[in-house]
């Protein structure tokens, strides 16, 4: 029976209760005028089930520094009571055993070791009943400086973005980048960013045209980060912005973002391929049987570089022959055929001219900008019509 009772002992005392107070892992590290919460919980206690919470700082070998309470309405050092009477300096409960303190605009004087306490409703004085975390707050370097775009770009055009993101590097910290779009009425639309361990993110919008080689990174010798918008639409217009963002590596390996600072880049306009594309076709002609017809189509425009061109020649209406984009010609045969001679020329060629070639010839042209999977009509339109007459020599 004695060993029994020993037993017994042995195990009450093996699940009796240890009081468990954590905060928030640290070190931790913050940038001033940044908000900041420091979290603290207590487990596996007695009595009852909302808790109180005190918190203090320590700085250097200075004593300790009461800063909130949760029951004590006047225990905050007077030297804080102003930024607690304005809410800078707050505990929030988030349930009946967790709570936050926190700063709304962390100030470098506020770099200390914080201790969160619990006050003992135990039967039994076990466990601990505080814990500490350290807090680091360091200037904001953060500058961020991009390049204005051009203002104004042709349809099927490239757009270059530059953003140049530094910070004083006193600390391991890390940089990214972020480039969107705003467009009226329309929500700000992330393209890309540039993560602070190099990982490129792709906004969903724009996946597809990345996987297309529509969109380029650059990232210049002087470390500013570039991107090339290739292909450019009426979608692509609008206000471009720069978000630059500070990061730090947090126990657990998790990135935490510790200020951002976002900056307009500049508007830009998209100027319609349909408003400057011209296509003249060259010129009425007689000819006489069996000789060769040619006839050129003269084609320009403000963004001809960036455009495949789609020609077709009509005659009276009727599909003579075609070059597409890609450079097949199709109803063509021995004796008709289309070429490019040169940019934005395209000649016609018949030989042996019969009498039903006679007619009024045009030159179609349709405008397609993109590339990869993304190609889109951006403009067509007809020359001028020319007239081609065969006479018969009488003998």
């Amino acid at each position: 029976m004695k060993h029994l009772s020993l037993l017994l002992l042995f195990l009450s005392m093996g699940v009796s209760h240890a009081r468990v107070v954590s905060v928030s892992p640290g070190p931790l590290l913050r940038v001033e005028g940044q908000p900041v919460s420091l979290r603290c919980d207590v487990t596996d206690y007695e009595g009852p089930r909302e808790q109180d919470f005190d918190w203090t700082m320590q700085q250097g070998e200075a004593g300790s520094i009461n800063v909130i309470s949760t029951f004590e309405p006047k225990y905050s050092d007077v030297s804080l009571s102003d930024r607690v009477a304005s809410g800078d300096l707050s505990v929030v409960r988030l349930g009946d055993s967790v709570v936050e303190l926190r700063i709304r605009e962390v100030r470098s004087s506020d770099s200390a070791t914080y201790l969160c306490s619990t006050p003992s409703t135990d039967s039994v004085f076990s466990g601990n009943y505080d814990a500490g975390v350290a807090l680091k707050v360091i200037a904001n370097t953060l500058k961020v400086a991009p390049e204005a775009p051009e203002p104004v770009v042709p349809e099927g055009g490239d757009i270059t973005l530059s953003c140049n993101v530094t910070r004083h590097f006193t600390d391991p910290t890390y940089l990214s980048v972020t480039w969107s779009l705003r467009r009226p009425g329309i929500p700000l639309v992330d393209i890309l960013t540039v993560g602070p361990d190099g990982d490129v993110v792709i906004g969903s919008a724009s996946a597809q045209r990345y996987a297309d080689g529509g969109l380029r990174l650059a990232i210049r010798r002087d470390g500013a980060f570039g991107l090339v918008v290739a292909g450019v639409t009426q979608a692509d217009a609008g206000m471009y912005v720069c978000t630059g963002r500070e990061w730090i590596h947090e126990e657990g390996g998790q990135w935490k973002n510790i200020v951002g600072k976002t900056v307009e880049m500049g508007a830009v306009a998209v100027t319609p391929t349909a408003r400057s594309l011209s296509v003249v076709a060259k010129s009425n002609t007689t000819l006489n049987m069996d000789d060769t017809l040619t006839l050129t189509c003269l084609i320009s425009a403000g963004n001809l570089a960036s455009l495949a061109l789609e020609v077709t020649w009509l005659v009276d209406g009727r599909t003579a022959v075609s070059l597409g984009r890609d450079g097949v010609v199709s109803n063509g045969s021995p004796s008709v055929g289309l070429e490019r001679t040169g940019p934005g020329e395209f000649r016609l060629v018949v030989r042996g001219v019969r009498g039903s070639d006679k007619g009024i010839y045009s030159c179609r042209v349709r405008a397609w900008v993109g590339g990869g999977g993304r190609w889109y009509q951006a403009a067509e339109k007809t020359s001028n019509p020319v007239q081609v007459l065969v006479t018969q020599i009488s003998e």
